[in-house]
């Protein structure tokens, strides 16, 4: 479903900056890509003292994905492909959630 993903994305917000803004901006440093936020997924998962994870989907609006700083490795994956990741515990809550939702409105 690369029209609609979900961005498991851990963005710093500047200041001044929505979170819409960080995103984009974010995925436009780490990914190259441009995207259009679509929906939030409500919910905020704590990483370390200060620090939530939030999960968005968008639209991919331009670009090839690439890991060009900050990761390893980039891949698509069906939402029952989730469980082949080795996700960080902290982000396993937040992926579940993205899954559902994906499914959810895959079947609408």
């Amino acid at each position: 479903m690369r029209a609609r993903t979900a961005a498991v994305s851990y963005t710093h917000q500047e200041p001044g900056e929505s979170g819409e803004q960080a995103l984009v901006r974010e995925l436009r440093e780490e990914l190259g890509v441009e995207a259009e936020p679509l929906e939030r997924i409500p919910g905020e998962w704590p990483l370390k003292p200060g620090y939530v994870l939030r999960v968005w989907t968008v639209r991919l609006v331009s670009g090839e994905p690439s890991p060009l700083e900050d990761h390893d490795e980039l891949r698509w994956l069906a939402p029952g492909e989730a469980d082949t990741v080795d996700w960080l515990d902290q982000d396993r809550p937040a992926v579940a959630e993205a899954v559902r939702r994906l499914l959810d409105a895959s079947r609408a």
